[in-house]
């Protein structure tokens, strides 16, 4: 039986609303205590006991989204849709830490973001879903062989290759801000950043460059596998 593993959207623990909420229920809470510390409680409680059916009932801004992971797909469904995307129509992936969107009045800053290119143009933004880091980490590991497979054969046909701020030739890796030839034993150190994921790879004597990649684990794929062939 063919494996499939379901994820949804859930509405936000913490958003501007929310923030006001609390502050106004701590002010009314305060004086409370000094009338029944008992009332004040319950009545802290009981907002706490409501706000957290609301957030497992209530579908966020938007309606709620499903992720459904297949052997064949990708698959996005929501109230009115339903949106089956092949592994191979993915062709590159942008994993961030974390990324900011509007919504209304709102700016909303969003944990963990999977950007999905597809070979059609289009783009799926994944975020807010609960088990998110579960999800983008299962999306990447099917994308990732596809990725570096093609990476790989753009190198072997052009003789060289570039993946986000890496630059990938015969002699070695060139960044931004330096070039380490392939020889020598080599540490790889990832970094998160409001912008990604930064690679630093350390080499021999301590030599170290370091450049912005698209998805940290297919950039040491793509480098390890390189390194190996040309040493």
């Amino acid at each position: 039986m063919a494996r499939r593993t379901r994820f949804h959207t859930r509405r936000r623990f913490l958003t501007t609303g929310a923030n006001l909420g609390f502050l106004v229920l701590t002010c009314t809470c305060v004086p409370l205590v000094v009338v029944s510390p008992w009332l004040a409680l319950g009545v802290f409680v009981g907002v706490f006991v409501v706000w957290g059916v609301i957030l497992a009932k209530v579908p966020p801004r938007g309606g709620r989204r499903f992720y459904e992971i297949t052997d064949e797909a990708l698959i996005v469904e929501t109230t009115d849709s339903r949106t089956v995307v092949p592994w191979q129509d993915i062709e590159h992936l942008l994993h961030r830490p974390t990324a900011m969107t509007r919504e209304g009045l709102d700016d909303v800053t969003h944990w963990e973001v999977l950007t999905l290119y597809l070979a059609d143009g289009d783009r799926i933004d994944i975020h807010g879903v609960h088990g998110q880091y579960r999800l983008s980490k299962q999306i990447v590991a099917r994308c990732r062989d596809r990725i570096v497979q093609r990476l790989r054969t753009a190198f072997e046909r052009d003789g060289e290759v570039t993946y986000g701020a890496l630059h990938l030739s015969p002699a070695g890796v060139r960044t931004p801000d330096g070039f380490l030839p392939w020889s020598g034993d080599w540490r790889f150190i990832h970094v998160l950043t409001q912008d990604g994921s930064t690679m630093r790879i350390v080499g021999p004597a301590k030599q170290a460059v370091k450049a912005w990649v698209p998805e940290w684990t297919s950039a040491r794929e793509l480098v390890t596998t390189l390194k190996a062939a040309l040493r």
